[in-house]
């Protein structure tokens, strides 16, 4: 026997929910990173890793491109010395010896409350998206097409 059609939409419906619902946490998770110990100091740090001789700076990377840093110094006489902790966003210190007649980087100073490699609440690049936004809009929309029947 089959279900009466209305019956069959108000299953659908609520399956499409669940998988909403379900589908909005997922993402959350499974970017988080695990925070760091109390007191930790993230030494993969321009103050702490830069030598007298060279020239280091930081570059940004992400889970979704993890070869962002090697294509941005690809080519070039820098070479990647450290990364920072993090398993879905983090920072890599890329480092060049100083060229002839080029001055040495002043000493950076130290910022207070700096230890963390985590930028929680950052928003994100313009034009990205994970795409909640709509999901949300349609979990919406089903939860008010099930209430009209």
């Amino acid at each position: 026997m089959c279900p009466e059609p209305s019956r069959l939409v108000r299953r659908l419906a609520s399956s499409f929910g669940v998988v909403c619902l379900g589908w909005l946490g997922a993402p959350a998770v499974a970017r988080a990173d695990i925070p760091p110990e109390p007191g930790y100091v993230e030494s993969c740090d321009v103050l702490y890793a830069q030598q007298p001789t060279e020239r280091c700076e930081t570059c940004g990377a992400d889970h979704r491109d993890r070869a962002a840093c090697e294509r941005k110094y690809q080519g070039t006489k820098s070479t990647r010395r450290c990364q920072t902790r993090g398993a879905s966003v983090w920072q890599e210190l890329w480092c060049r010896p100083l060229e002839a007649g080029e001055a040495p980087s002043p000493a950076p100073q130290a910022l207070p409350g700096r230890g963390c490699a985590c930028d929680l609440g950052a928003p994100s690049a313009p034009g990205e998206s994970n795409g909640a936004a709509l999901l949300v809009g349609l979990c919406v929309a089903a939860v008010v097409a099930r209430r009209r029947r």
